[in-house]
């Protein structure tokens, strides 16, 4: 703990971190916000970045910064009390989940799908059916997950799930992917500005 809370001061002060924007510091670790998760309970490196990797580290007291990342513009938010909830898929899932989180008041919706966009059809119906009500925003179940654009054509693959007004953010993880929406939601934006918001999300 102590050595984590130093590694942040010194990664804080760092010329090289200027203008990254919120950073993970843990375990000698440097990870950007939008791309880590917690990945072990218990282990004194919990933390990772799946899809990008941590951009630097810190060793005995000096930052040192392997690369920077394009920074999104920020959104607006002026309160996080809308309700939403994560709601994932499984095989043979029927969509009933989706439509109690629905009639139970959520606001928005996190859709979790499996491999690179896959649903069951009856979950993917309940998307559809939630997404004419509510913005939902899609993410995948797999740690290096993406949702494809065309190569599979079975019925519940991508193209289904990417017809309509669903909006993909596979590059997020569930967690990551609520707490955006509910910014978003907090800031007020329409379903268009939500959608363009997740633009640099969908991979």
């Amino acid at each position: 703990g102590p050595a984590n809370l130093f590694d942040a001061v010194v990664v804080a002060g760092a010329a090289g971190a200027e203008g990254l924007g919120v950073l993970i510091v843990f375990a000698g670790a440097v990870h950007a916000a939008r791309a880590v998760r917690k990945a072990d309970s218990t282990a004194p490196a919990a933390f990772d970045s799946p899809r990008l990797g941590p951009i630097g580290r810190v060793q005995e007291g000096r930052a040192w910064m392997a690369r920077r990342l394009e920074r999104f513009p920020p959104v607006p938010v002026a309160s996080l009390d809308a309700t939403v909830h994560i709601v994932p898929a499984a095989l043979g899932a029927d969509g009933s989940l989706l439509d109690a989180a629905l009639e139970a008041g959520a606001d928005g919706l996190v859709g979790v799908v499996l491999g690179a966009g896959h649903t069951p059809p009856p979950y993917l119906a309940s998307l559809k059916r939630a997404a004419a009500r509510v913005p939902v925003v899609i993410t995948v179940r797999p740690e290096r997950g993406s949702i494809l654009r065309g190569t599979y054509a079975f019925e519940g693959a991508e193209l289904d799930l990417r017809t309509g007004p669903l909006i993909c953010a596979a590059a997020l993880s569930p967690a990551a992917a609520r707490i955006k929406l509910l910014a978003c939601l907090g800031a007020g934006y329409a379903r268009g500005a939500i959608a363009g918001a997740f633009g640099p999300d969908d991979f």
